[in-house]
């Protein structure tokens, strides 16, 4: 399991459960813990801590829903943004990575 209520962030009083999207996206990450950024995510009623190594920044875009016949594993992903630039990336399903990570969660 990915997620495990045995990794916990204390954050203004309260406790979350910690998701590293590096182990769910299986990439190693070079930059340690304490430099990574948290991220809150209010989802099923109950908060989790998202920590990421970078954030992007805040941008426009344009979100294309995927073609799931044409993408074999895309229960991480809930669509793809095109950017003013033309570039792509993907748009994470916060719901079903949560889902993965506490597959107790339903």
């Amino acid at each position: 399991m990915i997620g495990s209520d045995d990794e916990l962030i204390a954050y203004k009083g309260s406790t979350y459960p910690v998701i590293r999207l590096n182990k769910i996206m299986c990439a190693e990450s070079a930059i340690e813990d304490s430099r990574k950024f948290a991220i809150i995510i209010n989802s099923r009623r109950k908060r989790y801590c998202f920590l990421a190594d970078n954030i992007a920044g805040i941008h426009k875009f344009v979100i294309k829903k995927l073609d799931l016949d044409a993408i074999a594993d895309t229960a991480m992903f809930a669509g793809a943004a095109i950017s003013g630039d033309g570039s792509l990336g993907l748009v994470l399903d916060i719901d079903n990575i949560i889902s993965m990570c506490y597959s107790s969660i339903t």
